[in-house]
């Protein structure tokens, strides 16, 4: 089945996002007091960037590939209803990767990636070796 998420604005100015029209997108507890947005350099667009990229990837991805997400896609959308399906943003995040010269987006290439703000694990792509 085809993961399909849609952006509005409401009337009052609120922003919703769902995935495959019923359940609706929520910033991760690391963003609970931002409100997603779109279209522009902002807080709120890198929320909707890391919840899409979460949601779509199962895990959080790297730092350096969540701002540049957020500036080559989620800043471009510029109106005020938007639609994403999950083979866009898998081309968005290829994109992203030729750009920042990665081959895996939730470790940088570094074999470490981000599990929460405090917690690092070894990455799946490429296991860290004990230091000597």
């Amino acid at each position: 089945m085809v993961r399909i998420y849609r952006g509005r604005r409401t009337d009052s100015g609120a922003t919703v996002v769902t995935v495959d029209g019923t359940r609706v997108l929520l910033p991760d507890a690391g963003a609970l007091a931002v409100r997603f947005d779109w279209g522009q350099a902002s807080a709120g667009s890198t929320a909707l960037a890391r919840a899409l990229l979460l949601d779509h990837l199962d895990a959080l991805p790297a730092r350096s590939v969540l701002h540049r997400f957020a500036f080559t896609t989620v800043q471009t959308w510029t109106e005020d209803r938007w639609t994403c399906t999950m083979f866009e943003l898998d081309a968005a995040l290829r994109h992203v990767q030729q750009q920042l010269r990665l081959t895996c987006p939730l470790c940088a290439d570094t074999g470490r990636r981000e599990v929460t703000a405090r917690l690092w694990r070894a990455c799946a792509c490429r296991p860290l070796q004990p230091e000597a």
